[in-house]
């Protein structure tokens, strides 16, 4: 048999082997960004911003160390973080109202490293100086309770590692030192990415093409097996596609419209418009 009718042959299988290899890139480069990369630009910028502090701590203490606490709230600011100056516990001089922290030292606030406050993150710095306490801190992300159209728990701007990602004080695959090697925090990638609705439409496109090779294949080996095994396999085709939505095996694909319920869930066994397709390819 030559090669042209080989192919010919089974111009199906290579059909569903091509359209199966193109999605799991296209689906590999959707939901699994390059995070290394985007990880060390975070541990990068955030070192960047780390000097920053480091700048506005000497500032601040040089100003302390000729002028003292005279005229206080006179001194020009050139500090670009937020900068509190206590004496003893007591809150004498502030630069932002953000920090949702009271007028009186407590655990929280001031304190050395990552701090966790009602409304976010921040990544602060000390100078103990006689009765003295300089704290310079910086926003690495917002955390509300809640959000709304005014609320985002979104990273500082100049952070940003442009993905969906939560802070976690335990050590994790995705980890961020400061200056001195030391860890800080972990950064754990959300389960749900943002996807374009033009990456969308063209998942969905080339999960159907996938769907329906698989099922021509199916169906042209299913058409010469003995009636018991033809019965059997269908039973079996047709129960891993309703166990696959009873247990919600697409979860994953959330982030897909074709797979969020908002779009058409009509019952259990409809929850989304890609468990229509399914159904209807498959029925």
């Amino acid at each position: 048999m030559s090669l042209k009718k080989k192919l010919f042959k089974y111009r199906v299988a290579l059909l569903f082997l091509v359209s199966l290899i193109v999605f799991s890139i296209f689906s590999m480069r959707l939901f699994r960004p390059n995070l290394e990369r985007k990880i060390e630009n975070f541990q990068r910028t955030f070192l960047q911003e780390e000097r920053k502090l480091n700048d506005a701590l000497r500032y601040e203490k040089t100003n302390f160390d000729r002028n003292g606490l005279k005229n206080i709230w006179v001194k020009e600011n050139l500090a670009d973080c937020n900068v509190h100056i206590y004496r003893n516990d007591s809150l004498l001089y502030w630069n932002t109202n953000e920090l949702p922290i009271l007028r009186f030292a407590d655990i929280h606030f001031p304190s050395e490293g990552m701090v966790h406050l009602q409304n976010g993150w921040y990544y602060a710095k000390i100078q103990k100086l006689d009765r003295v306490t300089i704290c310079v801190s910086m926003l690495v992300k917002k955390d509300y309770s809640y959000e709304n159209k005014d609320l985002n728990n979104s990273f500082s701007s100049k952070l940003d590692p442009g993905i969906n990602m939560e802070i976690s004080l335990e050590k994790g695959n995705n980890n961020i030192f400061n200056e001195k090697g030391e860890y800080l925090f972990s950064l754990q990638p959300s389960a749900l990415f943002e996807v374009s609705s033009i990456d969308s439409a063209i998942f969905i496109c080339l999960f159907i093409v996938v769907l329906a090779f698989f099922l021509a294949l199916f169906f042209r080996w299913w058409k010469r097996q003995s009636l018991v095994l033809s019965i059997l396999s269908l039973a079996a085709v047709i129960s891993i596609s309703v166990i696959s939505i009873q247990l919600d095996w697409f979860e994953g694909f959330n982030s897909i419209l074709a797979f969020q319920p908002n779009l058409y869930a009509s019952s259990e066994l409809f929850p989304n418009f890609a468990a229509y397709l399914v159904n209807a390819m498959l029925f």
